[in-house]
């Protein structure tokens, strides 16, 4: 949630106005072998729970998200592994309902 202009300190930047940190050559290719490590942590630590694709994704979201931090590297671990808990506990919850769903249409 933004908080109204305001309520920010003077000369500290909205959201908005955060632009994506650019990366040197190198450090998208480092970029590129973490978010795969990622990957690869975290099916192991959802397998059975998450399927890849759902695993990819929570990476991908939080790499948009680093890239609005100052050393993107550094917050990328942390963030995929909040999103990935986060898209877990959406699957459970849409499981939860639907198994509801299913109890009432055959009662």
């Amino acid at each position: 949630m933004l908080l109204p202009r305001n309520l920010f300190h003077e000369g500290m930047p909205s959201f908005i106005q955060l632009s994506p940190t650019r990366l040197l050559s190198h450090e998208e290719e480092v970029l590129r072998a973490l978010k795969e490590t990622l990957v690869g942590q975290l099916k192991v630590a959802y397998s059975g729970l998450l399927d890849e694709s759902l695993i990819r994704r929570a990476v991908n979201e939080a790499d948009s998200l680093a890239a609005l931090t100052p050393q993107p590297l550094l917050f990328l671990p942390e963030l995929a592994t909040e999103k990935a808990a986060e898209t877990w506990q959406w699957l459970s919850r849409q499981l939860d309902i639907l198994d509801r769903s299913v109890l009432v249409i055959t009662a």
